[in-house]
């Protein structure tokens, strides 16, 4: 159903646009379904881990990586590498609010240096497109600002936005994930997911004179985790009458994706007000055929799992 959506004409001439800031890494795992049909700019000034993300690159239609800051504004800034390429950012950490956690080593700072720090918008100008679909971004501190710093014409018709903002304090003058949630509450968007993700609080000289090699290597069965980041995202309610029939299609696309039949069958129903295209009708079957067949293999477990709660 994916591909027969995505070869419709209207995308002939206007293909996905996937922009992932902060591409340490692989790139987004959800991508992997639709990569033939889509066009993916990447973002990420720390090349030691880049070389993963262009061999997974050449599964879009087009790649385009920009070894680049990503920033609200463009100029020379400073940008500190970390002892784990993921947590590298143009923020500096915060050592001390990290003291107390068992991973505070990966946020050390083994450099500080300067790189050229280009907008998003004169990034899409120079590749010469003027739209974004999916923006996804995990700068470590800084994914507020350059949401908000593009056209507004661009971010009113993304259609989904995710982000990876901090809970705790990790960097300095950080955006944090009560900030996001703020600055969509205005927004015509609805948040589909929060994940909340965890270190584990406790001191490392504790962990390291308390635990043999075994009970370190499994630490995370003894020691739950504490809220530090979140993964959050955000998809756009298209209630504006800007939306054509290629966006309605793409938005049905990413909402099956990431298993939002609900909102598939929301969004085909809106088209069909608007379009007559009848792949709206066989795309909002689909979705509810997902719905029961994803809902029957786990009911199951379910009932194992309530048989077995009030037995024990």
């Amino acid at each position: 159903m994916i591909d027969k959506i995505l070869k419709h004409e209207s995308f002939k001439n206007k293909p996905p646009v996937l922009v992932d800031v902060g591409a340490s890494g692989d790139i987004h795992q959800i991508w992997k379904s639709i990569a033939k049909h889509c066009v993916c700019i990447a973002f990420d000034p720390d090349d030691r881990d880049l070389e993963a993300s262009s061999q997974t690159g050449k599964g879009f239609k087009d790649f385009f990586i920009v070894n680049r800051i990503v920033s609200d504004t463009e100029g020379i800034k400073k940008f500190y590498l970390t002892v784990s390429p993921h947590c590298s950012s143009s923020l500096n950490t915060d050592l001390t609010n990290l003291t107390p956690y068992d991973l505070k080593s990966a946020f050390e700072v083994m450099k500080e240096i300067e790189l050229a720090a280009v907008t998003i918008d004169t990034s899409l100008e120079k590749i010469g497109l003027d739209y974004i679909d999916w923006f996804k971004t995990d700068t470590q501190g800084t994914d507020l600002r350059i949401f908000a710093s593009i056209n507004p014409k661009i971010t009113e018709k993304i259609l989904v936005a995710e982000f990876e903002p901090g809970i705790m304090d990790a960097y300095k003058g950080e955006d944090k994930l009560y900030k996001i949630m703020e600055f969509f509450e205005k927004k015509d968007f609805w948040c589909d997911e929060c994940v909340v993700k965890g270190m584990r609080r406790i001191d490392p000289m504790t962990k390291e004179n308390s635990f043999n090699t075994i009970e370190k290597r499994f630490f995370h069965l003894f020691q739950k985790s504490n809220a530090f980041w979140a993964e959050i995202s955000y998809m756009n309610q298209m209630k504006t009458q800007e939306f054509e029939i290629r966006d309605y299609l793409l938005m049905s696309v990413f909402s099956l994706i990431k298993e939002q039949y609900g909102f598939v069958t929301e969004t085909c129903n809106a088209a069909k007000e608007k379009f007559e295209d009848p792949i709206f009708d066989d795309i909002s079957e689909y979705a509810i055929y997902k719905m029961k067949i994803n809902g029957y293999k786990k009911l199951p477990f379910y009932i194992i799992k309530k048989l077995f709660n009030k037995m024990f």
